[in-house]
């Protein structure tokens, strides 16, 4: 049996990067998550459009829609055609002189982690601030005015399912801190970003 969490500790999407040439740039903090050129050889990618995220091991690419993991990465860029053949280009192509490339933080914050339960709250409570009265009326008439019918979804799925996030800096923040999250749930579960500035 192949244990996927043991793989994944041995290879983190920052050592598959790195193997690729593919690095965060100079002044990234270590932990947050960047954006690169997008990795797969059919996507020509002249600005980075590719988001990489650190603490789950995935990306998306806001250009040719891919979202992937390591496993994924590994059989798009060599061309593979099983995961077997993914676990062995992993293991064949392991630096000898880099144990591995791991984020190491450049400030002071404390590196942690959510439990997986806290993090499902925070995403519900979340949820409940994006599909407020106000914040939904504005997701709607953004939708309607392009066409899609968000009533008659919301109808077939029976419950509300758009909602809309403002563009104010701290706002998902200050509600989720007003509910009892820490700043260190925050961004331990990654709902939040460690600045300098706080």
């Amino acid at each position: 049996m192949v244990d996927l969490d043991e793989i994944k500790r041995q290879h983190s999407i920052l050592d598959i990067l790195h193997r690729l040439e593919l690095t965060p740039h100079e002044r990234w903090n270590g932990r947050s998550d960047f954006t690169i050129n997008c990795p797969i050889p059919a996507h020509v990618d002249r600005t980075p459009s590719c988001r990489v995220h650190v603490d789950t091991g995935r990306f998306h690419c806001f250009g040719c829609g891919a979202h992937e993991d390591i496993f994924d990465l590994a059989q798009q860029v060599a061309g593979l055609r099983t995961f077997a053949e993914a676990i062995q280009w992993m293991n064949e192509r392991r630096p000898e002189h880099i144990a591995s490339v791991r984020a190491t933080p450049t400030s002071d914050y404390p590196v942690t982690s959510t439990s997986r339960a806290r993090v499902l709250e925070m995403k519900a409570r979340a949820w409940e601030v994006l599909v407020t009265p106000a914040h939904l009326a504005v997701a709607r008439q953004y939708l309607m005015s392009r066409g899609i019918d968000v009533v008659s979804l919301d109808d077939l799925q029976e419950g509300r399912q758009v909602g809309y996030t403002p563009a104010a800096r701290h706002g998902l923040t200050a509600e989720l801190q007003a509910d009892g999250c820490s700043e260190t749930e925050l961004v331990g579960s990654g709902w939040s970003v460690a600045t300098r500035s706080g």
